[in-house]
């Protein structure tokens, strides 16, 4: 049955507050990641629903140094590809900025979703100079809203960690800068609001919660934590998870109905094999070339998914 009126958003983190990979997302039931962050997905959709011109700046990459061949993971490309979608849907101007290792996955699915090449932008060596100027630089424009999914970020010695603990700092773009260095984008008076999406510890956002949290949930909790806060935090049991909520919350608000392409399972399995294909992504857990996130079957990865579609269909 159809209803008169969609959803409300505090269904979503239901969907999405699980722990599939036993990571200890919630191991402390009275204080854990998502009891930290469970009002943030709403306060996000609202954010960018009631923004009179928002404009997205969507980071994502997270390299897996013991993959064959290392590379980056398939959790934070095909979220980031999703939101990007989603935009172009609702007439939302954004880009997605990722690290070397990541350009072809994305190109590739950009070319698979008719979406411009220009939309993606190759980030610069860590080192560069490019660091020290806004992200407008590179992107074209002043975002005002950066969005980061699954995007490894400084713990408190400024070194970027696996959930294993393995350093990687070489090999990300110290994107976080972006932040100390954004300019006001719509309005004089405020800076672009900042939104993470992760599901570890490990990334930009999470800065957001107490460091004893993370050291009372997660294994290496405290020394992998992300020094880094974000305004509004999305935490998952899968980060490509928190980009389909995020993009489901703005349909809803909105009150638009997404196109045929949006939350088919299908379709994205087969978006995410022509990533996987054409540009090595790796899955995170396996730390092999397939069509698989974080190590979870298709059927459970894309579960949430389809109870989201669902959802919509009001």
């Amino acid at each position: 049955m159809r209803l008169s009126s969609p959803p409300p958003l505090n269904v979503l983190p239901g969907i999405i507050h699980t722990d599939p990979g036993r990571r200890g997302l919630s191991r402390n039931p009275h204080g854990n990641l998502f009891t930290a962050t469970a009002t943030d997905l709403a306060s996000a959709c609202q954010n960018l629903t009631h923004h009179p011109a928002p404009r997205l700046a969507i980071v994502t990459g997270f390299f897996i140094p013991t993959a064959d061949p290392p590379g980056h993971e398939t959790d934070g490309p095909l979220g980031a590809l999703f939101l990007l979608r989603t935009c172009a849907a609702l007439g939302i101007p954004a880009r997605i900025a990722t690290d070397p290792p990541g350009i072809a996955a994305m190109r590739a699915g950009l070319r698979h979703c008719d979406l411009p090449g220009d939309w993606l932008c190759e980030l610069p060596p860590p080192t560069a100079d490019a660091w020290d100027r806004p992200s407008s630089h590179l992107l074209g424009y002043f975002p005002t809203h950066y969005v980061f999914i699954e995007r490894a970020g400084p713990n408190a010695e400024g070194r970027c960690l696996t959930m294993r603990g393995v350093d990687i700092t070489e090999q990300m773009g110290p994107v976080h800068r972006w932040i100390d260095n954004a300019n006001p984008a719509a309005d004089a008076n405020n800076s672009p609001v900042t939104i993470g999406i992760g599901d570890g510890g490990n990334e930009i956002g999470m800065g957001k919660i107490d460091p004893a949290i993370l050291a009372d949930n997660i294994p290496l909790g405290r020394q992998i934590h992300c020094r880094i806060a974000t305004d509004y935090l999305i935490v998952a049991g899968v980060s490509n998870w928190g980009s389909y909520a995020l993009a489901a919350g703005l349909f809803l608000l909105r009150r638009q109905k997404p196109p045929p392409g949006l939350f088919d399972p299908q379709a994205e399995r087969h978006l995410l094999e022509i990533m996987v294909r054409e540009g090595l992504l790796v899955d995170g857990v396996t730390g092999r070339p397939e069509v698989s996130v974080d190590g979870l079957a298709w059927e459970a990865y894309i579960e949430p998914l389809i109870r989201m579609r669902e959802m919509l269909a009001w």
